[in-house]
C-alpha cells in the first residue's frame, strides 16, 4: 500500500498537476455552459432580443440635482438680474409602469392624449370585503331582512404608497424589442403579423428570500451574478400589449372592477401571473393580491380640470394616474 502510494506521489510533478488542471477546465466549460451553476430566469434571455429601457443609474440626472438647485436658487436671489434668469427645466423625468412601484428615468418621453407612455398602465389592488347595507328605508316588516343580514360584498381597492410603503422597494424594468439585435439561438423577435420587434416586457423584481439553505443558495447566487451588495429576489414578467380574449382565457385573467378612491374601474384581473411571494412581502395573504390594468380602448376619460373636446379636439384619458381635482394644484409622481 506503502508503495502504491510513493508511485503516485512520485508521478505527481508540477507539470502533470498543470496538464490535470487544464484538463478539468477545458472540459467543465460546456458542462458549465448546459447546465449553469446559477439559477436561470426568463428574463435572461432579454437582453439577446430586446434593449432596455431608461437612464442607468451611474448616470442619473438626480445625482447633481442639489448643484442644480443651488444654482437656480442663486439666481433667484438676485445673483443675475431679472431678465437674465434662467427658465425652470426638467431635471430628472420618470415613468411609473406599476402605479406607486419603482419608476424608470428616461431621457427623454413620448407624450400621448393619456399622459407619457408606458405611465401607469398597471396597478396592484387588494381584496377587501364591506358590509351590504339595505336600501329600504321603510319600516321593518316580518318579511324584511335586518340590514345587518344582507351578507359581506368582496371588492378590489387600488394599492398606493399611502396604504404599503414596501411597494417603493417593487423595481420595475421596461425592455422594448431592439430590431438591430439578433439572438444565435432565437434569431429575430417577430410579431403576429410577421414583422420584427417583437413584444415589449415588465420585469418586476422585489425582495425575497427562501428559508433554510435554499435562501443561502439565493443569497449566493445572487451576490454572484450581481455584485457583493446584491440580495435576494424574486422575479416575473408581464407582457406590455393587451392579450387578446383567447389570451384572457387561456392564462386565467378575469374582468373585475378595481376601485381607486371613490373611482369604480372596470379592468383586467391579471392576478394569476403574481407570484404569492409578493403577497406575503407586502404583509398581505397571498389571494388578497391582484394585478391590474385597463383595456386601451376603454381607458378613464378625465372632464375635471382638463381641457374640453372643443378646446384640445379630444377628450383626455388616463389608466391609473390620479384624476387631479380643482383643490389640488400639486401632482405627486409617486403614487
Amino acid at each position: 500500500m506503502t508503495s502504491w502510494l510513493s508511485e503516485i506521489v512520485a508521478l505527481l510533478d508540477v507539470s502533470t498537476v498543470f496538464l490535470f488542471l487544464i484538463t478539468l477546465v477545458v472540459f467543465s466549460i460546456p458542462v458549465l455552459i448546459i447546465f449553469p451553476p446559477l439559477p436561470v430566469e426568463r428574463s435572461d434571455a432579454l437582453g439577446q432580443t430586446h434593449s432596455k429601457v431608461g437612464v442607468p443609474d451611474g448616470e442619473s440626472n438626480l445625482l447633481h440635482q442639489w448643484t442644480a438647485h443651488q444654482s437656480t436658487r442663486n439666481r433667484a436671489n438676485g445673483h443675475a438680474g431679472e431678465g437674465q434668469r434662467q427658465p425652470p427645466k426638467i431635471q430628472s423625468l420618470h415613468i411609473y409602469p406599476i402605479k406607486s412601484c419603482r419608476g424608470i428615468e428616461l431621457a427623454q418621453a413620448t407624450v400621448l392624449p393619456k399622459g407619457l407612455e408606458h405611465d401607469r398602465v398597471f396597478c396592484f389592488a387588494q381584496r377587501k370585503i364591506k358590509k351590504q347595507m339595505g336600501t329600504d328605508a321603510a319600516a321593518p316588516s316580518a318579511t324584511s331582512k335586518p340590514a345587518e343580514a344582507l351578507g359581506n360584498v368582496d371588492f378590489w381597492e387600488v394599492l398606493t404608497l399611502r396604504q404599503i410603503g414596501l411597494m417603493a422597494n417593487i423595481k420595475v424594468d421596461l425592455w422594448v424589442a431592439d430590431r438591430s439585435k439578433h439572438s444565435r439561438q432565437l434569431g429575430p423577435m417577430k410579431t403576429a403579423d410577421g414583422s420584427g420587434g417583437g413584444d415589449d416586457f415588465l420585469v418586476v423584481r422585489f425582495p425575497w428570500r427562501s428559508a433554510g439553505v435554499k435562501g443561502v443558495i439565493e443569497t449566493v447566487a445572487a451576490k454572484l451574478s450581481r455584485g457583493l451588495s446584491a440580495a435576494a429576489e424574486r422575479e416575473f414578467m408581464l407582457p406590455m400589449s393587451f392579450p387578446s380574449p383567447e389570451e384572457v382565457k387561456a392564462r386565467g385573467y378575469s374582468h373585475n372592477e378595481v376601485t381607486l378612491f371613490r373611482n369604480v374601474i372596470p379592468a383586467l384581473n391579471m392576478g394569476s401571473e403574481v407570484p404569492p411571494e409578493l403577497a406575503l412581502y407586502l404583509g398581505l395573504e397571498p389571494g388578497k393580491l391582484a394585478l391590474f390594468r385597463l383595456d386601451p380602448t376603454q381607458r378613464r376619460k378625465v372632464f375635471r380640470c382638463a381641457p374640453t373636446r372643443d378646446v384640445a379636439g379630444y377628450q383626455p384619458e388616463i389608466d391609473f394616474q390620479d384624476a387631479v381635482s380643482k383643490n389640488k394644484f400639486i401632482y405627486s409622481p409617486h403614487t
